[in-house]
């Protein structure tokens, strides 16, 4: 073939191979747009996770909602005996690195008075149309005699996830307790820690964390509760980190970073030591919520002066103890404190600091002070009797949804437990607090995840008061 003959052929074949390649990109092209409509950047659609009842205040209330992308947030709210004299709060932009969620402070409130409000969210209103509702504190001060008080409590809230939980029985149930918690309307609720359970693959991970709050906040049995009563929340290991998770922990900021962006306390810490611990005041009674978990040393470390607390958090538990004048105050913390015999956590293996606290407790005649605790899947009443002065008492609630297990065989006989009080199933306790002022009462009560009762036991003001302080 002549050699002026080939050029054809060579430039046929280089055409046909851009037409081939020009074919192909036409294909992929109408294939990723089959895929990829013209609205593919189109926003995604807005949900709306909550709302949330925080902390309540004569004239304030805190208010969590949580979109599903940024959006421009604000409530609507008016009295609920004015429901055409609606107040604006203002707008709040929802942001990713704050995991879309706000706590809203709603001001300027009349005491004691029902509210009602909507959530307007880049201008579309989320709510029934009545507004949810919610009710200030009243100012009974140098008036009245301190209102009647209803406290639901609990810890242990374990969520079942088949992708992330091993092949074996499910650990988490009943998750109707909650409904049968809102049925009985209480005032607040006291969440004592691990009110969720992180798994493995998310003890270092933010997002693994968050995904366990959003299960939470999203769990249809506890839409009602959420706004139908204030929500208070300390932590313990399993929703700080790993198991018996310390100041060690590698995520410990972060962690704090997410709960408060889950939680609305109304505090967060000292300047000088950021934690969960915090007090709050409802009718004549104070709660002091403590940080278990940031201070801590490791359980196993071999150190007879270990910090459970730390001494900045002691201090301010020592302080605010001594600067209330409440009838009762509650000392809300993770792990057991009277528990002399458990070989799990809990503040009496930390000897040092606890000696410290007890000695200092007694020697500053400190009236009314009851101990709140979660975290051993079993409820019981501690008592420790101190020579002159009156019994502590130990309230040890658990678990709300978690599996419920026994004591341990060491402590199967506790000296400091009350008889009759130990309860091995899912339940959740109340405390109602009633009478004159002087001669108040509380009742605590234990139920079921139906509602039923099945333990109570009352405590009388007079009887914790040190000796010099009875009438």
């Amino acid at each position: 073939m002549p050699k002026g003959a080939r050029m054809p052929i060579r430039r046929l074949f280089l055409l046909l191979v851009c037409l081939l390649n020009l074919g192909t990109l036409l294909l992929f092209a109408t294939a990723l747009a089959a895929v990829e409509p013209n609205n593919s950047l189109a926003e995604p659609e807005l949900s709306l996770s909550g709302p949330m009842l925080g902390a309540v205040e004569m004239t304030e209330a805190k208010i969590w909602v949580q979109t599903s992308r940024e959006a421009q947030v604000r409530l609507v709210y008016w009295p609920k005996s004015h429901p055409l004299e609606p107040r604006f709060g203002r707008i709040r932009q929802s942001q990713e690195d704050a995991e879309f969620a706000l706590t809203i402070v709603l001001d300027r409130l009349m005491p004691g008075t029902p509210y009602r409000y909507r959530i307007e969210v880049d201008g579309k209103l989320f709510g029934p149309p009545a507004g949810y509702a919610f009710k200030t504190q009243p100012d009974w001060l140098k008036r009245t005699d301190p209102p009647p008080l209803r406290i639901a409590l609990g810890s242990c809230v374990y969520l079942n996830d088949p992708v992330a939980d091993p092949p074996a029985p499910p650990l988490g149930g009943d998750y109707r307790i909650f409904e049968a918690i809102a049925a009985s309307q209480p005032d607040l609720m006291l969440w004592l820690g691990d009110n969720i359970y992180l798994r493995p693959r998310d003890y270092f991970s933010p997002a693994g964390i968050s995904d366990r709050y959003r299960q939470l906040r999203t769990l249809p049995e506890l839409q009602n509760l959420w706004h139908s009563s204030a929500h208070y929340a300390i932590w313990d290991d399993h929703d700080y980190g790993d198991n018996d998770a310390d100041r060690s922990y590698r995520l410990r900021q972060a962690s704090f970073e997410l709960f408060q962006h889950y939680w609305a306390n109304p505090a967060y810490g000292l300047p000088e030591a950021p934690g969960v611990f915090g007090r709050f005041g409802w009718s004549d009674v104070e709660f002091f919520l403590t940080d278990n978990r940031s201070y801590r040393a490791p359980f196993r470390m071999a150190d007879p002066h270990r910090d459970f607390f730390g001494p900045r958090q002691l201090q301010w538990l020592k302080d605010s103890l001594s600067a209330s004048q409440a009838s009762f105050k509650f000392v809300v913390v993770g792990n057991q404190v009277l528990n002399t015999r458990t070989p799990s956590e809990n503040f009496y293996s930390y000897q040092s600091e606890y000696q410290d606290f007890l000695g200092w407790l007694a020697q500053a005649k400190i009236p009314g002070v009851v101990l709140l605790s979660g975290d051993r899947h079993h409820s019981e009443m501690l008592r420790l009797d101190r020579p002159g002065t009156y019994p502590l008492y130990e309230w040890t609630v658990s678990p709300l949804t978690s599996k419920a297990y026994p004591p341990f065989p060491q402590e199967q006989v506790l000296p400091e437990r009350m008889p009759g009080s130990l309860l091995v199933e899912r339940n959740y306790g109340l405390i109602d607090l009633s009478g004159p002022a002087g001669e108040r009462v509380l009742k605590l009560s234990l139920h079921d995840a139906t509602g039923k009762p099945k333990w109570s036991h009352t405590l009388h003001q007079q009887d914790l008061q040190p000796p010099k302080l009875k009438n």
